[in-house]
């Protein structure tokens, strides 16, 4: 391989350059557009709604079912503060596809629903529509082998990541608001003395039908204490995040750790699509995603409990093509790609090559940058930090030793592919003076028209006034003989 210097220090001939060229043409794309009446060829791109646990079609149906039911009228609910920070200074932000207003603390940054929304507004509305309940136990009971699979992956990544905490030990482990249960099912193949806690009874019937050591909260055992306690994508669900972590305080041991995930309100998906985000929703079934954390969220509300956050890590990445095309077009809100039944949006061909080659890239920079769409956090008590700390210093050691080395991997597959990167440049370049062209074409089209326009207009006036001065001529003509005659015949009158 040719030297080369680093990736992130590349000259003005490297790829960066050229990616920067192209960005800033496409950014001019639309102006075009309006022109020429011709856009640069685009990659028309087909995507399945982002759900995971349902039938498309009864996500469809559900949506449809809350939003004839709300009728454009928001849930009318209790206030509530800051589920973070408890700040009762709050600016409003967006109103989501489901009707929630959300709203964005001004101390801690936190975005939240400002309303106390609970089961009791879900009973009152499947109490109105009987359907919407038949479908939602469906969707709960088929999602134990709708997501099983999926579910298994990421929580062996969560438990993979305790294992510099925990070492070969196998402890014993509560997952508060565990679904169906596939995470306590893991932990058991692993060895671990494993028990989950969830509120909803079809959720608890199948874990335990499965076999599953699921209960509801509260039918644990008196006094009993957790190595490890996990809340797995709960606490944006969650009207009131104190009563939960007070529970998680009272079963954790004094060196336990505390595995948090949740929708990161600093991905790059909320961040730039917003209410256009498919993963902002109140509730249309369940209490929806009601808050929405970032770290220094987060660590608020941990820090009111006696917890200290130790680690952050990130998973998932965002789809670039998707917030490209919003960017580019304004998006389409999120009803609308429901009524399609998919996601559908246009991005240039260039762009959209560019866009796949970045992928892998992309997700390892939110990673880094604490910005995947998916926050994963580490606590342990205030008291515990001491002790702890060595641990989380290893495993943090070896994150960014992980990360820094899949950023340069990625770079150097990057770099290695200058080459077809300038190509596509060039390429995109050749597209655009192509449309310059035809833009020189119209406009001078245009000011010949009005050329031709100036000078017709200049003809017209001269033979209007040349008419003009025709009819005055033949007025006066008229007037005299006209005249004539009328004296001629008064004379004649006159001498009879």
């Amino acid at each position: 391989m040719k030297n080369r210097e680093p990736f992130v220090d590349a000259s003005d001939e490297s790829i960066v350059a050229s990616l920067a060229i192209f960005a800033r043409e496409l950014l001019r794309r639309e102006s075009r557009r309006l022109l020429t009446g011709n856009g640069i060829p685009e990659q028309h791109v087909t995507k399945p709604l982002p759900v995971s646990r349902a039938a498309a079609a009864d996500f469809v149906r559900m949506i449809e079912l809350w939003v004839a039911d709300r009728a454009g009228v928001p849930v009318a609910a209790p206030p509530r503060t800051c589920p973070a920070c408890r700040s009762a200074v709050s600016d409003f932000q967006f109103l989501s596809f489901d009707l929630y207003p959300y709203h964005s603390c001004r101390t801690c940054g936190t975005w939240f629903v400002p309303q106390v929304i609970d089961d009791g507004v879900f009973e009152a509305y499947y109490a109105r529509v009987p359907e919407a309940r038949r479908i939602s136990e469906a969707m709960m009971a088929g999602r134990d082998e709708r997501t099983r699979d999926s579910d298994r992956g990421r929580f062996g990544h969560y438990f993979e990541l305790l294992r510099p905490l925990i070492g070969d030990a196998a402890p014993r482990y509560l997952d508060i608001g565990c679904g169906v249960g596939h995470s306590v099912e893991l932990a058991s193949e692993l060895g671990w003395d494993a028990r989950g806690e969830e509120l909803s009874d079809v959720a608890v019937a199948t874990a335990k039908a499965k076999g599953r050591n699921v209960g509801h909260p509260g039918t644990s055992q008196p006094g009993a204490t957790y190595d490890v306690v996990s809340m797995f994508e709960t606490l944006e669900h969650i009207t009131d995040p104190d009563q939960v972590l007070a529970d998680a305080m009272r079963a954790l041991a004094p060196l336990g750790i505390v595995v948090i995930t949740v929708p990161n309100r600093s991905s790059f998906e909320v961040s730039v699509l917003r209410e256009r985000c498919f993963h902002v929703f109140g509730g249309y079934e369940h209490v929806g995603h009601i808050n929405l954390f970032d770290p220094r969220g987060l660590s608020a509300l941990l820090e009111r409990h006696g917890l200290s956050l130790m680690f952050t890590d990130g998973q998932f990445s965002s789809d670039l093509a998707q917030i490209f095309s919003h960017l580019t077009t304004n998006g389409q809100s999120v009803l609308s790609v429901i009524e399609k039944g998919q996601m559908e949006f246009a991005v240039p061909e260039s762009a959209y090559t560019v866009l796949n080659n970045l992928g892998p890239a992309s997700a390892c920079l939110e990673r880094a940058l604490k910005r995947s769409p998916i926050l994963i956090a580490l606590a342990c008590r205030t008291a515990a930090r001491p002790q702890l700390a060595p641990a989380f210093a290893t495993l943090e050691q070896r994150w960014h030793a992980e990360v820094e080395a899949t950023l340069a991997a990625e770079g150097e597959a990057l770099a290695a592919s200058e080459d077809e990167y300038k190509a596509t440049v060039a390429a995109m370049q050749g597209e655009i003076q192509i449309r310059e062209d035809a833009i020189k074409l119209r406009e001078d089209a245009i000011k010949l028209r009005e050329e031709m326009n100036r000078t017709l207009e200049t003809h017209l006036q001269a033979e209007i006034q040349k008419r003009d001065r025709m009819l005055e001529e033949l007025r006066d003509k008229f007037n005299r003989t006209v005249g004539a005659r009328m004296r001629s015949l008064i004379r004649a009158l006159v001498r009879r």
